[in-house]
C-alpha cells in the first residue's frame, strides 16, 4: 500500500492531503435483520474512536459515519499537547451483534479547532481484534446502509422541532444505549452558532467529544465539541455548521467526494 502526506496549516485549520491505493469495495452479500429491532438505525452510524498519540497519550471520543468512508468528529478528540494522532481506530455496533467491534483504522484529513471539527477518512478495514483485513460483508453493510447524509435544511420531518435530542452512551455491556438530553431540537435551532451545555454535563461524562445528537425521528441534528475560543466549554455544533464546514472543503476542491 502506497501513500503520501502533505500537511498545510492555515491559522488553526490543519489540512492533510493523502493519496492511497484502496481495496475494491464489495457489494452487500448478506443483509441480516437487526439483532435488536428497538434500536434506531442511527446507532449503527456512530463510532467509538480510540486515539493514540506518539507521546503515549490516549483519548476516546465519538465520530459519525458519512458517505464515501468519511467520519465527522470533534477536533478536541484528535489533538493533544500540540500533537496529531499516530493511530485512530473506530469501533462500531453492527446490527447483527450486541457489542462494539473493531471496524476500521482512520486517517485525519482536516482539523479546524476554531470550529471544533475534524474530518476523518477510512485508511483500512479491521477485524474483531483490530487486525488489518480486507472489506467484508459487515463493513459493506455498515458503510452502505447507515452512513449519514446531511441536508442543508434544518429538518425534514414536521415532528422534529418539538422533539428532544437523543444521543448514544456506552453502557457496561460494551454497546450503545440511547439517552435523552431534555433539550429540544427547537432550542438548538434557535441558537445562532453553538448551543452551550452545562459544565456539569461535560464533567459527568468521560466520553463527550464528537457525541452526535439526533431527533426523535432519527435526523442528525448536531455534535458535541469544544472550540479553540471556548476550550473549557462544551457546545453542541448544529448540523448547519457542519454542512457549511463540508461545503467549504468541496468548494475549495481540497478533497474528492466530500459527502
Amino acid at each position: 500500500m502506497a501513500f503520501w502526506h502533505k500537511r498545510l496549516a492555515v491559522g488553526c485549520c490543519i489540512v492533510l492531503f493523502s493519496c492511497m491505493m484502496n481495496a475494491n469495495s464489495i457489494q452487500i452479500v448478506r443483509d441480516d435483520p437487526p439483532l435488536d429491532p428497538t434500536l434506531p438505525a442511527w446507532v449503527y452510524s456512530v463510532a467509538l474512536l480510540k486515539v493514540y498519540f506518539s507521546d503515549g497519550t490516549y483519548k476516546e471520543g465519538y465520530a459519525t459515519l458519512l458517505k464515501n468512508g468519511r467520519y465527522i468528529a470533534s477536533s478536541e478528540t484528535l489533538y493533544s499537547n500540540g500533537l496529531y494522532p499516530k493511530t485512530i481506530l473506530a469501533k462500531m455496533q453492527d446490527s447483527s451483534a450486541k457489542e462494539l467491534i473493531c471496524i476500521a483504522s482512520l486517517r485525519l484529513e482536516v482539523m479546524d479547532r476554531n470550529q471544533g471539527l475534524s474530518l476523518l477518512k477510512t485508511a483500512d478495514f479491521r477485524d474483531d481484534y483490530c487486525h488489518k483485513r480486507g472489506e467484508s460483508y459487515y463493513h459493506a453493510r455498515i458503510y452502505t446502509k447507515y452512513a449519514q447524509t446531511f441536508h442543508s435544511n434544518p429538518y425534514t420531518n414536521q415532528k422534529t422541532p418539538n422533539s428532544d435530542l437523543y444521543y448514544p452512551a456506552l453502557n457496561e455491556g460494551n454497546s450503545f444505549s440511547i439517552q435523552i438530553t431534555g433539550i429540544s431540537v427547537a432550542e438548538l435551532l434557535k441558537s445562532k452558532k453553538f448551543l452551550s451545555l452545562d459544565s456539569s454535563f461535560k464533567k459527568g461524562s468521560v466520553l463527550w467529544g464528537g457525541r452526535p445528537y439526533f431527533s426523535e425521528v432519527g435526523e442528525f441534528m448536531g455534535m458535541a465539541s469544544s472550540t479553540l475560543e471556548n476550550h473549557e466549554s462544551l457546545v453542541i455544533i448544529p448540523k448547519e455548521k457542519i454542512v457549511q464546514f463540508l461545503n467549504a472543503l468541496k468548494n475549495q476542491n481540497i478533497f474528492q467526494n466530500i459527502p
